[in-house]
């Protein structure tokens, strides 16, 4: 038995390829979004990633993650904990100070998520990524208030 073969039943077939069929990726630019989630997690090969989610206006959400470290370019760890630090440091509306993983990771999980917050995002693509599967999310804006009406 399969890992998943207990869940056969949560949905049909048909369901799944009607939900293919009138799921649409979120279009790149800019949108007002809240934060919905933010967390210091692992990948699924047991790397350090920063997870998060923004939800639009629309009630849509937005996917972040983020690896931190990549075996097999060991020279991008370093861009890639900078990129991280300047993300979470938007998201909190200050400089974060690198001083180890573990410090940076214990900031992550205090963030509180506060639904007065709101943050213009820009949602973009990478060239090779035609089909629009992996948005690249970058903060512009951080506002201390509510959605405009």
């Amino acid at each position: 038995m399969s890992l998943w073969e207990r869940f056969n039943n949560i949905a049909t077939v048909d369901e799944v390829e009607v939900a293919k069929a009138v799921y649409t990726p979120v279009e790149a630019g800019k949108y007002y979004a809240i934060l919905n989630k933010i967390e210091a997690g692992e990948s699924s090969s047991g790397f350090p990633m920063l997870k998060a989610s923004f939800k639009l206006e629309s009630g849509r959400l937005v996917f972040v993650n983020q690896v931190l470290q990549n075996p097999n370019y060991p020279d991008m760890t370093a861009g890639n904990i900078a990129r991280a630090l300047d993300f979470v440091g938007k998201v909190i509306g200050e400089d974060i100070k690198f001083t180890s993983l573990g410090d940076f990771a214990e900031l992550i999980e205090n963030i509180k998520i506060n639904p007065d917050v709101t943050y213009v995002i820009e949602v973009s693509y990478a060239d090779k990524d035609t089909e629009h599967k992996f948005a690249q999310v970058k903060i512009i804006k951080r506002e201390d208030n509510n959605l405009p009406d």
